[in-house]
C-alpha cells in the first residue's frame, strides 16, 4: 500500500488547511489525487497545479458533503473517472464555536452530516473494492476533542469522539484483511478553522508537519496518532487521571474566555 507511486488518494476538505496539505504531500509522493470540497474554483486551481508540478492525475469534485446524497455523487464521479481509491482521507469537518443554545440548529445538523455521516458513508463506499484488491487505507482526521468534551464546541468535539471510536472499530475489523485504518488526532493546527482566540497562531503546528507525521504513523500501522508530546499529555493522559467533570470545567473555562475575546464570531461554521 505504501508504495504511493501510481496509487490514488481521495481527500475531503482538500481546498485548504490539513486537506490541502495532504493533497500536496501525496501528489509529491507520486499519488493521483481526487480532491473533494465545496469550493470548485480552489479545487480546480489546486488540481491543475499538482498535475503540472508532479505529473500525476488530479481530479476535482465540488460538492457539499453535508447534504444528503453527496457521498453517492462522489462515488459516481470516481467511477466515471475510472479510478480506484487506494487511500481515503476523511478530513472535511465543520466547527461551530458558540454556546449550544445560541448555535444554529441547521448548522449543527450539517456539522453532524459532514463530520460523521459523510465519513461513514465514504468509508462504506470504498472499503468493498479495497477488500477485493486486498489492500487499501483509510485515514480519518479527528482532533484533541476526540478524547474529551469541549464546552462551546460541544457538537464538534462529540463528532470527533465518534471519529476515534469508528476508526478504532474498523481497525480491528480490517487489520488482518489488508486495509489499514487510523485516526489522526492533531492538536491546534494552522488551518482556517483554528480559533485564534483560544490558540495563538505561533503555538499551532503547521499543517504540513501534521500530515507528514500522520502518514508516517499510518505506515507504521498505528490505530490512532496524535502529533506532539504536549498534545498527547493533554489529550490522552490527563483525562485518565482527572475526573471527567473537572476536565470539562477546565476546558470550558478556557473556551469561554475565547468566546469573550469575540475573535471567532458566535455560530460561525468553518470547513477544515
Amino acid at each position: 500500500m505504501f508504495n504511493y507511486t501510481g496509487k490514488t488518494a481521495l481527500i475531503t476538505g482538500a481546498s485548504s488547511g490539513i486537506g490541502e496539505s495532504f493533497a500536496r504531500e501525496l501528489a509529491a509522493r507520486g499519488m493521483n489525487v481526487v480532491l473533494v470540497a465545496r469550493s470548485e474554483a480552489k479545487l480546480r486551481l489546486l488540481a491543475q497545479e499538482l498535475s503540472q508540478r508532479h505529473h500525476i492525475r488530479a481530479e476535482a469534485i465540488a460538492v457539499d458533503l453535508s447534504q444528503e446524497g453527496a457521498t453517492h455523487s462522489v462515488q459516481q464521479a470516481v467511477q466515471q473517472y475510472g479510478l480506484e481509491v487506494d487511500l481515503l482521507v476523511n478530513n472535511a469537518a465543520s466547527l461551530i464555536f458558540a454556546p449550544f443554545e445560541q448555535s444554529d440548529s441547521l448548522r449543527n445538523h450539517q456539522a453532524i452530516m459532514l463530520n460523521v455521516a459523510a465519513m461513514v458513508e465514504l468509508s462504506h463506499a470504498f472499503i468493498p473494492a479495497m477488500l477485493m484488491r486486498g489492500s487499501g487505507a483509510i485515514l480519518n482526521v479527528g482532533s484533541m476533542g476526540s478524547f474529551f468534551p469541549i464546552p462551546y464546541q460541544t457538537v464538534y468535539a462529540a463528532t470527533k469522539a465518534f471519529v476515534l471510536s469508528f476508526s478504532e472499530g474498523l481497525w480491528a475489523e480490517y487489520r488482518d484483511r489488508g486495509i489499514q485504518i487510523m485516526a489522526l488526532c492533531p492538536g491546534p493546527t494552522r488551518t482556517p478553522s483554528l480559533p485564534t482566540s483560544l490558540v495563538p497562531l505561533e503555538q499551532a503546528a503547521p499543517s504540513e508537519q501534521v500530515v507528514t507525521a500522520g502518514l508516517r504513523a499510518l505506515e507504521q500501522g498505528q490505530i490512532s496518532f496524535m502529533p506532539g508530546f504536549v498534545n498527547k499529555l493533554q489529550a490522552q493522559i490527563l483525562p485518565k487521571v482527572l475526573p471527567c467533570s473537572l476536565m470539562a470545567r477546565l476546558v470550558g473555562r478556557a473556551t469561554r474566555l475565547g468566546l469573550k475575546e469575540n475573535l471567532s464570531p458566535i455560530g460561525e461554521q468553518i470547513d477544515a
